[in-house]
């Protein structure tokens, strides 16, 4: 892809935008809300999820996180990658290329091309029914990082990745700006569950956003300005050398399993990056089946699971117990706000209005309708004893 002087921005510039779009958010009363990192929902399909999931957030807080629902290619680090009508076609868990019909559509990849329809029902769904919501305060979306995809590639689909990636971030940012008009904020989640290294990231966003890194890690200019970027990885990633490289204006992580750990070493990191206004998505919510029987365990609900339906009845006496749940995450919230904020060396105050209520790793791998019922209704419950703080 061709780039233009004039398409540059410095790392100042994206500071200076980034920080105008935080501080927007904070003066509308904080930004604490439900904010899946990846969002897939493996149960409903496309438009049963927008009704149950997408209306009923962006009613109460005028957020909005895409989900996935069902679709073809199951999995979020296929989807980048599936481009039927540039070349990339999708083969079991391999994507190929038609090198004719790539080389045809060179000019569709300038201008930005977005997800295909078969890859992100979800998507697709929020675009076709975008005018049965009103003001969008927040829109979420979200993409598997180009290392995340890699593996399903074929060599030949492999070489020509990094022109995919970039013209898929130019376009699907563009629709999302377009989605939440004036005043609105796009955040954009990088989802790496693979996520390893600070070079990592680098390599990943000089791909998906054309970004400039010097010698030490830190931005010094990018050719994506006006849009806040969220990193999601699994287990004890690096946070805090994240933190310090300037490019990242949200951090998603395992709070629910490893409470502040990630955080810890490196104070001055983590001040100066909230002092900068970065933000925080503390995942405390369990989703995934597993961490769910673990909170059940808390709450003395014992379920000897032999099958599904004992996860459904898992899912309803958890519905009942709801209050106590609350009560029980709210506080390990607080540990961790208090805990954090001496880290840190700020008012408690000013992180929870930093701070996304979010949930923890594997909602996509929770297929029993009532867990995701009970753990969207857990996240609810949690942002707003967060806001009344």
């Amino acid at each position: 892809m061709v780039v233009r002087e004039q398409d540059i921005d410095t790392a100042t510039q994206v500071r200076s935008a980034a920080a105008e779009l935080r501080e927007r958010l904070k003066q509308e009363g904080g930004v604490a809300g439900i904010i899946y990192h990846i969002g897939s929902d493996s149960g409903p399909d496309p438009n049963e999820a927008f009704e149950r999931v997408v209306v009923a957030e962006w009613v109460r807080s005028g957020i909005v996180s895409w989900i996935q629902g069902k679709t073809p290619l199951e999995d979020m680090d296929v989807q980048p990658n599936h481009h039927p009508r540039i070349g990339l076609t999708y083969d079991g868990r391999m994507v190929r290329l038609d090198e004719s019909r790539f080389l045809e559509s060179i000019d569709q990849l300038e201008t930005g091309i977005d997800f295909d329809r078969d890859a992100a029902p979800g998507w697709h769904t929020l675009i076709d029914r975008r005018r049965e919501l009103g003001r969008i305060r927040i829109l979420k979306t979200h993409v598997a990082s180009p290392s995340c995809s890699a593996h399903v590639l074929s060599p030949e689909a492999a070489a020509c990745q990094p022109l995919v990636y970039r013209s898929l971030a130019k376009g699907h940012l563009a629709h999302a700006q377009e989605l939440v008009g004036p005043g609105g904020v796009v955040i954009i989640s990088v989802d790496d569950p693979k996520f390893n290294s600070v070079t990592e990231l680098h390599e990943n966003f000089e791909t998906m956003f054309g970004d400039q890194f010097d010698e030490v890690g830190g931005l010094v200019a990018t050719e994506t300005c006006g849009v806040l970027r969220a990193i999601h990885g699994c287990g004890q990633w690096p946070v805090l050398p994240v933190m310090d490289t300037g490019a990242v204006d949200v951090v998603h992580y395992d709070a629910y399993k490893y409470s502040i750990a990630p955080l810890i070493g490196k104070h001055d990191v983590l001040r100066g990056y909230l002092q900068r206004g970065g933000l925080i998505a503390w995942g405390g919510i369990p989703q995934n089946s597993e961490n769910l029987s673990s909170l059940a365990e808390k709450l003395d609900i014992s379920i000897r699971v032999r099958s599904g339906r004992d996860y459904e009845t898992m899912g309803k006496e958890l519905l009942e117990r709801i209050d106590d749940a609350t009560g029980m995450m709210f506080g390990m919230y607080l540990s961790w706000l208090n805990a954090v904020a001496g880290e840190a060396r700020i008012d408690a105050k000013s992180l929870n209005s930093q701070t996304f209520i979010s949930a923890t790793c594997g909602y996509g791998s929770n297929r029993w309708p009532s867990l995701r019922d009970f753990s969207y209704a857990l996240a609810r419950r949690v942002a707003d004893e967060a806001k009344s703080l």
